[in-house]
């Protein structure tokens, strides 16, 4: 065994020291458990240093932290990096960041609205080596909305969605609309369409949407029911600034969710003027019990499969 591997050299010291620490966050500040988790990541250049910190007990903590929402996402990146250097072509590491429930937190770190860009990237980076060569990694990694990195996903698209409009089921930024963030999105989440409703074009004769798109339900809803959610792009708000037919104004926040770019089968509900006496579907805006904004269709009467689902989007709304 190489000496600058032995139990008792300084690199295993201080990784010691590091798995030490990471085993009891509440005894150390972010800043500290972030230098631990550089040091992980500077300690497992090769197979040997990776056994060491998952034989020691460091998987999990790094794990934790990865899922501690109350961390700095500079923390919480800095844990991803190092399971990213951990799980590169170490299977049996792979299968203790499953074991320890750790990848659907990166899932959610990498798809996180307000995560910053790097933290996202390890996430995404860390994700890519779980999967290779682990078909369990991958299969649980895509039910929970991701995909790995070493093949691009593509999104499976609900029937008649618009080509141009990105398919999302997640709130997104405006910086994960350009080019390079989009494609790194791409490697990670495939969303699927929502069950339970379908986008037609409009054959109706007289409607005011025809040749156009609507979406309707295939299920009978009942009054309060939640839908679909209304997903789309969270934009800063400007005073005056009217945008496009897309736009949600968010209650109590400085902001809007625009829909025109980006979004999920939601964006086609249109207006039921013109088209029926009143509306059966209300927008609600919410927050689930994580925190997270939320806003739904929901029913404002029963409404029996194959109707069409309609809302009232307000005077300003085009109706041309």
């Amino acid at each position: 065994m190489d000496e600058g591997r032995e139990e008792g050299h300084e690199d295993t010291r201080l990784a010691d020291r590091a798995i030490l620490l990471l085993r009891d966050p509440s005894a150390s500040s972010y800043e500290e458990l972030a230098g631990a988790c550089k040091t992980l990541q500077h300690f497992a250049v090769d197979t040997w240093e990776e056994d060491y910190v998952r034989d020691a007990g460091g998987i999990g903590p790094l794990v934790s932290l990865v899922a501690d929402d109350d961390a700095p996402c500079s923390t919480r990146e800095c844990a991803a990096k190092a399971l990213q250097n951990l799980t590169c072509g170490n299977w049996l590491n792979q299968e203790a960041v499953r074991f320890a429930d750790g990848l659907k937190p990166l899932v959610q770190l990498a798809g996180q609205l307000d995560a910053s860009d790097k933290a996202k990237e390890a996430s995404r980076l860390a994700i890519k080596n779980l999967c290779e060569g682990n078909e369990e990694n991958e299969k649980i990694i895509r039910a929970a909305g991701g995909a790995h990195s070493g093949a691009r996903a593509e999104p499976t698209l609900p029937h008649n969605w618009e080509k141009n409009v990105e398919f999302i089921q997640r709130l997104i930024g405006e910086s994960d609309l350009e080019p390079e963030q989009r494609a790194l999105n791409r490697e990670v989440y495939a969303p699927k369409p929502t069950g339970g409703v379908e986008i037609r074009i409009v054959r109706t004769s007289g409607h005011p949407c025809e040749g156009q798109r609507g979406l309707y339900t295939t299920l009978a809803r009942g009054r309060g029911e939640k839908i679909i959610r209304y997903i789309g792009v969270v934009k800063k708000r400007i005073a005056g600034d009217t945008g496009n037919d897309y736009l949600f104004a968010v209650a109590d926040m400085d902001a809007d969710l625009d829909a025109e770019r980006a979004g999920n089968e939601g964006r086609y509900v249109n207006d039921f003027r013109g088209i029926a006496p009143s509306k059966n579907v209300q927008l609600v805006d919410s927050r689930a019990a994580s925190g997270e904004l939320e806003v739904w269709f929901e029913a404002v009467h029963p409404i029996q499969p194959g109707e069409e689902l309609l809302t009232c989007y307000g005077r300003n709304y085009s109706l041309a």
